[in-house]
């Protein structure tokens, strides 16, 4: 689908449904100064994608996804792109960018002096989440002949449903589907 190699890719887009005046959100703004809940479910992604041995994720193009209306493109193009390549993705066939996993956010040094503490919190944050994503997937998992992790079911063929509704529920701002190479 992306004219890339190398098995499946976890395709990921954001869920615009959140209001700004959300109670919820309200409370995450309390709770985690100068973050953004789109950060967290990034950095639960990349831990899922970590437990399962990927090595990249892809991320929809603005004006492919879903909802895209033109008179909003450039929020759009802030709210996906710009996240995108804040974390050095590469836009890849006009519909997705790649990144990196883990997450690769830009340099302390190109940081204001003023503002690297914050940067680092958020960093910590950020690595925790995905660290604990990791702790949780992995007594689901195992090693493939391949190398990458599979999910280990009593029945074959099967996925495992407490892994799926772990990942459903670390998936709330996001939504994600696998998409072939």
């Amino acid at each position: 689908v992306l004219g890339v190699s190398g098995g499946t890719l976890a395709f990921i887009t954001r869920n615009q449904s959140l209001r700004r005046d959300s109670i919820a959100l309200l409370r995450f703004r309390k709770d985690f100064p100068q973050n953004s809940p789109s950060y967290f479910c990034l950095a639960a992604l990349h831990g899922i994608a970590q437990a399962n041995g990927h090595g990249r994720i892809a991320a929809i193009r603005y004006d492919c996804q879903v909802a895209f209306d033109e008179r909003y493109a450039s929020g759009f193009r802030n709210s996906y792109c710009e996240l995108w390549k804040s974390f050095d993705a590469l836009e890849l066939a006009r519909v997705a960018y790649v990144m990196s996993v883990p997450l690769l956010p830009p340099p302390l040094s190109t940081i204001k002096a003023k503002h690297r503490k914050r940067a680092i919190d958020r960093r910590q944050h950020w690595s925790e989440i995905a660290q604990t994503v990791q702790l949780i997937l992995a007594p689901h998992l195992r090693a493939s002949h391949a190398g990458e992790a599979v999910p280990i079911s009593k029945n074959p063929g099967v996925a495992n449903a407490e892994v799926q509704a772990t990942t459903l529920m670390l998936m709330s701002t996001f939504g994600v589907m696998g998409a072939p190479l």
